[in-house]
């Protein structure tokens, strides 16, 4: 009989040594969840602004590409009547370069 109290005694140990080792582990994972969760927040929100700013690139390159298509047309037009082309295209468009002016204008 005391070997079986002994037995039932190692065995309520153990049991009490797993289920302590199974609350770390969940607490551990729990903590890596949390983490993980607020890195994925942070990583959905920069995702998010950088397609508000793609949004706003392609709009802006879109309004650009019809002025400039619109000078263009004009600048064909004038030199068509015998204008000067180049007095409607700006002097950055001339040179291949753009300023930054000219974009936001």
């Amino acid at each position: 009989m005391i070997s079986n109290r002994e037995s039932a005694r190692r065995s309520r140990a153990r049991k009490q040594w797993l289920m302590e080792g199974l609350r770390k582990q969940t607490d551990c994972l729990s903590s890596e969840n949390r983490e993980l969760a607020s890195r994925l927040a942070a990583v959905v929100g920069h995702c998010l602004a950088l397609r508000h700013d793609n949004h706003r690139l392609l709009s802006e390159a879109a309004a650009l590409r019809s002025r400039l298509s619109d000078r263009l047309a004009g600048a064909a037009a004038g030199a068509a009547c015998g204008g000067d082309p180049q007095s409607l295209v700006p002097a950055a468009f001339a040179g291949g370069f753009m300023p930054e002016t000219e974009l936001t204008a």
